[in-house]
C-alpha cells in the first residue's frame, strides 16, 4: 500500500511529507504537528519501520481527535506494532 499524500482521521485532514533527515536531526522516526494538520515520516526508513510509524503517527491523530491526546507513547507503540503486524499477516506492505 502506497502511503497517501494525505489522510482523513475524524474530519480533519492531515498532509503526509517524507522529511530527509528526520530521524537524525530530531531523534524522531515520525511526527505528527496537530495545529497545521501535519505528519512528518523520515524519508529514510526502509520497510516494516515505515509501516509502524505512519500508524503510530495516525493513532496520535485520531487519540487527539477522540481520546482528548491522553494515549501514552508506549501504548501507542504498542498498538502500532500490532496494527502492522496484523495487516503485515495479511499481506498488506506500506511504501513510500
Amino acid at each position: 500500500m502506497k502511503i497517501p499524500e494525505s489522510i482523513k482521521v475524524g474530519g480533519r485532514i492531515y498532509e503526509v511529507r517524507f522529511v530527509n533527515n528526520l530521524w537524525r536531526n530530531t531523534g524522531n522516526k515520525g511526527f505528527i504537528t496537530f495545529n497545521s494538520h501535519l505528519i512528518e515520516l523520515d524519508a529514510s526508513l526502509p520497510e516494516p519501520d515505515i509501516g509502524v510509524v505512519f500508524i503510530h503517527e495516525v493513532i496520535h491523530a485520531g487519540d487527539k481527535q477522540y481520546g482528548g491526546n491522553t494515549l501514552a507513547e508506549d501504548k501507542t507503540d504498542i498498538v502500532a506494532e500490532t496494527i502492522y503486524q496484523v495487516f503485515s499477516d495479511m499481506g498488506i506492505r506500506f511504501e513510500r
